[in-house]
């Protein structure tokens, strides 16, 4: 069957439907963009085409692959990238349709509703005021959209069970917004607790926003979205993996829905007692701490900011909920309200100084209603903390009307008030272009960096000559490889430090399989049933792909594209990204590796990936 895309010309306010031959999300975009030459263009230009789609496994008995699948030109890294939110899909699929692509920019800031009726499609675009979007009913921001949505159009919501797509004013202001989805509940007028996702990395909102004129969509419809039979499902993986296809995922998926060994769950639950003292912290200065006071600072983390979590989240309660599709893993987890994820607390938690739980939950709280990325906005704010903290700039040039405490050495967990409260006033600077951080809302961490003469303490990838990837909070160096889709999973991030020929080639095999699991509009927490299944899950639902081949020429465009767009990474320019690789190879006792240049260990790495990458399948 034809992948069928809802094509919208922005500047004309016209639709169409798009038909190719591709598998999913990515290789349409990577087509798209190939067709248009958007490389030639700035990562902003309205010609560049803003995809948001969903895979082919949608619909019948299969759980987890109901992610909606954002791809985009990012303003952050230059190139193409891409996001994705959980459950969104659930809702979407019943477009009718595989998902929809935006070119071109409305005069004015728009709302788009895509509904199917009957087998009969529908679209319609509405001019909607920002201040109003943003500011509604004594709300702000995405908060005030989610019911601005609600209350104004509720009839085509409940007609068509749609979901929404948000952005909020940090997609106007600055190059790190997000983009998010939330499921409503129906029956009460009111959104579900917990079933919510961010498609915040590199960007997206802000090329939504900035680049199209588009600030919210609703999705939604009546279409019968059919799939394979459980009995067909399950003949597979017991021939495969000789045990039911529920079995199966409940074994896999352990880690993100409960722990019996941990007496855990969810991101968060898992990882502050598995990683303990490799948990980034303070800037990422806890790199040169010694093992003892790591671990002082790591029982810190647990005693104040996981003991709250693990009291309410599973003592007291199991407030456990799913993303929006009928799931068993229920990953999200809920604290006081709020849905507690691993990254974006800990962005604005021990990596900032903030080891209370509370206090971090504000100030997440105020960075998700700007919509914007925290995993992001944590490293913007771990800089400014430090630099201050050093005296190498005044707090008022940082955007802060204080000092923060950053330094581990003195810091004690009473500074964490001290700490949250500057950071909320830290993002406000982001949005509102004050000092440093705001600088680095307008033009982003390096070259903010750049100019303020504190690089050496920022963490980031620089690509090309000014754009720049942040990592995710992993103290690893397949974070901060220089790879060609990064702020992603897509490589290899445990804790380790191999031979660089070695690692190139565990980067580069977990980097096809993670590109294959966006493809197919799936969840990571189910890529463990998932990947050895994939070829046959596939052929249930009628298409014949050869996984490696496919994923290594999906990648390959993926390359061709940054090198194109002259972003391509470099040799790590700060000294604390540096320093994030080497004291991995002290740590781990690589004696071949510890305490060398890290320029021979990047280059040798680099070398091996580009020729897995231009010498794999295909070419």
């Amino acid at each position: 069957m034809p992948y069928r895309l809802i094509a919208i010309k922005a500047d004309e306010r016209r639709w169409w439907e798009e038909t190719g031959d591709w598998l999913g999300p990515l290789d349409a975009a990577v087509d798209l963009n190939k067709r248009l030459q958007t490389w030639r263009m700035k990562p902003l230009d309205p010609g560049i085409p803003f995809l948001v789609s969903w895979g082919r496994l949608v619909g019948g008995n299969f759980i987890g692959v109901h992610r909606a699948v954002a791809v985009f030109r990012s303003p952050q890294t230059g190139a193409l990238h891409v996001s994705a939110m959980g459950g969104a899909a659930y809702r979407f699929m019943r477009t009718g349709v595989n998902g929809l692509v935006i070119i071109g920019k409305f005069n004015k800031p728009t709302l788009i509703l895509i509904g199917s009726k009957a087998g009969k499609l529908s679209v319609e675009f509405q001019e909607v005021d920002l201040d109003r979007l943003w500011g509604y009913g004594g709300r702000t921001g995405i908060e005030s959209a989610k019911q601005f949505l609600l209350d104004n159009y509720w009839d085509f919501i409940y007609e068509h069970k749609a979901r929404p797509i948000v952005t909020g004013p940090g997609a106007a202001s600055t190059i790190m917004g997000a983009i998010a989805s939330y499921e409503v509940d129906y029956a009460k007028k009111a959104y579900k607790l917990g079933a919510e996702d961010f498609a915040a990395r590199a960007g997206g909102g802000s090329a939504l926003v900035r680049g199209h004129n588009v600030a919210a969509m609703l999705l939604g419809g009546d279409s019968e979205v059919g799939g394979p039979k459980m009995g067909d499902i399950d003949k597979i993986f017991i021939q495969k993996l000789g045990k039911t296809y529920i079995q199966v995922l409940n074994e896999k998926t352990i880690k993100y829905r409960f722990d019996p060994q941990l007496g855990t769950g969810g991101t968060f639950g898992v990882n502050y007692v598995h990683y303990r003292e490799l948990i980034p912290m303070f800037n990422f200065q806890s790199i040169y701490l010694p093992l003892e006071e790591r671990r002082k600072w790591s029982d810190a983390a647990i005693e104040h900011f996981w003991k709250p979590f693990q009291e309410e989240a599973f003592v007291k309660s199991r407030s456990w909920y799913n993303c929006g599709e009928p799931c068993p893993v229920v990953c999200k987890k809920v604290w006081r309200g709020k849905k507690i994820d691993y990254e974006p607390l800990n962005a604005v938690g021990p990596y900032i100084g903030v080891f209370t739980l509370g206090s971090a939950v504000k100030v997440a709280d105020m960075v998700d209603n700007y919509g914007l990325d925290t995993i992001e906005v944590g490293y913007d704010l771990g800089l400014a903390f430090e630099a201050v903290d050093r005296g190498l700039i005044e707090p008022e040039e940082a955007g802060l009307s204080g000092r923060p405490v950053m330094n581990p050495l003195v810091y004690d967990v009473s500074s964490s008030e001290l700490n949250a409260s500057l950071a909320e006033e830290g993002v406000r600077s982001l949005m509102s272009g004050v000092g440093l951080l705001g600088r680095i809302g307008a033009i982003g961490l390096r070259r903010a960096a750049e100019e303020a003469g504190v690089v050496d303490y920022a963490v980031y990838v620089p690509l090309g000559d000014s754009n720049y990837m942040t990592p995710n909070y992993y103290w690893a160096p397949g974070m901060v490889a220089p790879i060609y889709m990064l702020g992603r999973y897509w490589t290899n991030y445990n804790p380790t430090f191999m031979d660089p020929v070695d690692f190139a080639k565990s980067v580069y095999s977990r980097a096809l399989m993670e590109l294959m699991i966006d493809e197919a509009g799936a969840c990571r927490f189910h890529r463990g049933w998932l990947e050895p299944t994939l070829k046959e899950v596939y052929g249930l639902v009628g298409v014949d792909v050869d996984v490696d081949k496919f994923a290594a020429a999906v990648y390959r465009e993926f390359a061709d594209y940054a090198q194109k767009a002259g972003s391509t990474p470099r040799f790590w320019e700060s000294k604390r990204t540096r320093d994030m690789v080497t004291t991995m190879a002290s740590e781990l006792g690589a004696k071949d590796w510890a305490g060398k240049d890290p320029l021979e260990w990047y280059e040798k790495f680099k070398t091996a990936f580009d020729g897995l990458v231009y010498g794999g399948p295909n070419r």
